[in-house]
């Protein structure tokens, strides 16, 4: 499992060391933060031992993901009789730092505080103080909001009890998830898992994990095989095959859906310059071919139909969203008329592509990046 080489994964894990040993949880990234924010107004000793510790500023963090949140927030209080210098000043407005007076003796700071706390991590931490002393002039907060789906769900049916060891030796049964997993790394100190966020990835429905494998092999498709199957090639990185996940007691009525949705029937794709693709989607029977489609407006494309629905491949120039290939899906509706209430009572209108009176398709601003087809 590949970690990556920045201050902040270093500095995390010398961490971990003094902290240790024993559970402990805390987020090397706003620890790392915290300090780095008032190292600019080192100096001396103080400051050598800063960049020993801190090393290089961490890098910058962003997410092009709309199924994920990702938010960083930094505070300063400082007690009104006392200014920051002015090179700090600026050096904390650089970084992002929210600089703001504070008066520690009134009743009422922690609750300003705690306020801010609140605000940026979007209520799920609504106190981080309970109180001041008479002596303290200055307070330093970092926040990290995040949220943020399985790129690889957990499968309910695979949560079991299992035992886990407590720090004292013993053990108790708890409710344990399997699976889910996209890198492991294991050796005679430390078991790590990667789990990865966001909604970049396609799973493919297959029936038969036995045959899968023949079939790849024959066309020289590397996989990996574990509770799903990936692909080693890094052009398909964003694909992977899951087994059917149902109960054997579950119904068609099980997965209704209020805005009348039966199935997904589809999904685009724009990536069809990519050559491993459709070697692949051959490899499993349906070569992609040439016809009309709406996606969402008239246009012609490549179409590869699967058992249970198909995939539109279009010009990597249709992508939304840098590095994400996927942008749409169709679904099956029972009754369009309800769909357009459902709809309707969201406060989002539905348009009709030129041609095709017979379905209606949601805008990506609506759907997390993501253009949405309804159809009978």
């Amino acid at each position: 499992m590949p970690v990556a080489a920045n201050s902040v994964t270093g500095f995390g894990l010398r961490l971990l060391e003094q902290l240790g040993p024993g559970p402990v949880a805390f987020s090397p990234l706003s620890v790392h933060g915290a300090l780095a924010a008032l190292r600019p107004g080192a100096s001396g000793e103080t400051r050598e031992a800063l960049d020993a510790v801190l090393g290089e500023d961490a890098p910058a963090l962003a997410v092009d993901d709309p199924a994920i949140r990702l938010a960083l927030a930094q505070a300063l209080w400082l007690d009104p009789r006392y200014a920051l210098r002015p090179e700090f000043a600026d050096a904390a407005r650089r970084r992002g730092v929210d600089c703001r007076a504070l008066d520690f003796a009134d009743p009422a700071a922690p609750a300003a505080v705690n306020a801010w706390a609140a605000d940026k991590t979007d209520g799920m931490i609504e106190e981080v103080v309970q109180s001041f002393t008479p002596d303290e002039v200055m307070a330093l907060a970092d926040a990290v909001f995040f949220d943020g789906a399985w790129s690889r769900p957990f499968e309910r049916e695979l949560t079991a009890p299992a035992p886990f060891t407590r720090p004292d030796g013993t053990t108790v049964l708890v409710p344990t998830m399997h699976g889910g997993a996209s890198g492991h790394f294991e050796d005679d100190e430390v078991q790590a898992m990667r789990l990865d966020y966001g909604g970049g990835d396609l799973a493919l429905h297959c029936r038969d994990f036995e045959k899968l494998p023949a079939r790849l092999a024959e066309h020289g498709i590397g996989f990996e095989r574990g509770t799903f199957f990936t692909l080693k090639d890094p052009r398909l990185d964003y694909l992977f095959f899951g087994s059917d996940n149902r109960s054997p007691t579950d119904k068609p009525a099980h997965f209704a859906h209020a805005n009348g949705t039966t199935a997904l029937v589809g999904v685009w794709l724009a990536d069809a310059d990519n050559p491993a693709l459709i070697e692949l989607l051959t490899a499993l029977g349906s070569p992609p071919v040439r016809r009309e489609v709406h996606v969402p407006d008239r246009a012609m494309a490549l179409v590869s139909t699967l058992e249970n629905g198909e995939i539109v491949l279009l010009p990597k120039s249709r992508r939304m969203i840098p590095g994400r290939p996927i942008i749409g899906a169709s679904f099956r509706v029972s009754d369009l008329g309800t769909t357009r209430g459902v709809l309707g009572r969201a406060g989002i209108v539905p348009r009709t592509p030129p041609g095709a009176a017979d379905r209606v398709v949601v805008e990506p601003t609506h759907t997390h990046g993501l253009w949405l087809e309804f159809r009978p």
